[in-house]
């Protein structure tokens, strides 16, 4: 049997919506009211314009659809009734899987009936993890929320972190964060790294610290493939809330395995935001319910301090950048990002900000900014004298407009 997957246009609402009636009829009568049992031809060709919708056709017949959103959820995953019991549940995870992971996120997520009497236990065989229920309104039933990191090295790491900032914490322990590229949606395990937060109940003691240490000494040493490619936060929950500056030092270990006592700079102003807004929950509390909202003006007045304090200084001192492709690169990307958050008082992924920023930074910067998003670990990078011309003229505007209190989206090429 030949199988196939194609993007549904919206003509092939005709096609899926009796496959997802008939799909559901089971879940229906059973008092599983899904969505997908009753959906209407419009609701489905507004879903086909909103989201991915594919259909996996079997020598030429639709046999299953699976609607994939560009947060990395899943939804609407049915298998027409004839073509059951051939594997194709798996065969549409499978695919919606490795969908999300070239959108570059590094988790899939979905829900399903609590007590439902096999899709729990038929999603966690495919690898999902519980990680919180929800009552959706509207539903006889109460959901459970899973999900699945799509990198098996990643998840390795992820869950030696996980048990072992639990086990050695212990009541301490509040929540498990991961942040940066992984819940903004630019993973890319060829430049990315992970980036975590831990939330504790209060200020660590000595012996907290040092044991947290310990454990991460243990895993610098093993055989982990990522042991060294993460950095996290030990923060505690009333430090966690708002960004306070005399109130900063936290554990934290960084990207080559050093763990310290660590000052937290005003970038986790928007460290913070992502965390709240976007961050992945891998175990606790849903991080808005830890961390308060951050303003547009909050941003944009921790972009400029950042530029102020980090970036124009190296400037005159660029040793961090001299011989370091990867610094390189990824300062470029970081003033792309800044030049955002500073016009729109929002936070995108790198990637996006370097589309947004290609026009408003005009012909001098794109091949740079192309080179930048194209760079990966090992490829030469080589463009200091231009790198510290774009971080001049970003800083240069960015404190013109705050001089000003006019922030704008700079005209087209003028920097």
């Amino acid at each position: 049997m030949n199988f196939s997957f194609r993007r549904a246009n919206t003509a092939d609402a005709s096609l899926i919506t009796p496959l997802l009636h008939a799909a559901h009829r089971w879940n229906y009568a059973a008092g599983f009211n899904f969505s997908a049992a009753t959906v209407s031809m419009p609701e489905v060709i507004e879903r086909i314009s909103e989201a991915e919708v594919y259909l996996l056709e079997a020598d030429g017949a639709p046999a299953g659809t699976v609607t994939i959103y560009d947060d990395g959820t899943i939804g609407w995953l049915g298998v027409a009734p004839a073509a059951q019991g051939a594997g194709h549940g798996r065969r549409l995870l499978a695919f919606a899987e490795e969908r999300i992971r070239q959108m570059g996120l590094a988790r899939a997520k979905l829900d399903t009936p609590i007590t439902h009497p096999w899709l729990p236990a038929f999603y966690q065989r495919c690898g999902y993890l519980p990680v919180g229920t929800v009552h959706w309104e509207g539903k006889r039933y109460d959901s459970v929320l899973m999900e699945k990191g799509l990198y098996p090295d990643v998840n390795a790491t992820l869950d030696a972190l996980l048990s072992g900032a639990r086990a050695t914490l212990g009541d301490q322990f509040v929540g498990f964060y991961l942040h940066g590229s992984s819940a903004l949606g630019d993973f890319d395990p060829s430049r990315s790294d992970i980036d975590f937060l831990v939330a504790t109940r209060s200020e660590l003691s000595p012996q907290s610290v040092d044991a947290l240490a310990d454990m991460h000494c243990r895993i610098a040493a093993s055989d982990l493939t990522w042991r060294t490619n993460f950095e996290g936060s030990y923060i505690p929950q009333e430090a966690l809330r708002r960004y306070d500056p005399d109130d900063a030092t936290h554990p934290a270990v960084e990207v080559d395995g050093t763990f310290h006592m660590a000052r937290h700079g005003v970038d986790w102003v928007i460290q913070r935001h992502i965390i709240r807004e976007h961050g992945v929950t891998l175990a606790g509390p849903p991080p808005h319910a830890l961390i308060d909202p951050i303003s547009p003006a909050d941003l944009r007045l921790a972009t400029q301090q950042i530029l102020d304090q980090w970036w124009a200084p190296q400037l005159a001192a660029p040793f961090r950048l001299q011989n370091s492709s990867e610094y390189q690169a990824y300062a470029v990307l970081t003033m792309c990002r800044a030049l955002y958050t500073l016009a729109t008082g929002d936070v995108a992924t790198k990637p996006a900000a370097a589309q947004w920023a290609r026009p408003v930074l005009g012909s001098r910067w794109q091949s740079l900014i192309d080179e930048a998003l194209a760079w990966r670990r090992s490829m030469p990078f080589d463009h200091l004298g231009d790198v510290l011309d774009l971080i001049q003229s970003v800083s240069t505007t960015a404190r013109n407009q705050a001089q000003n209190r006019i922030f704008c989206l700079p005209q087209t090429g003028s920097i």
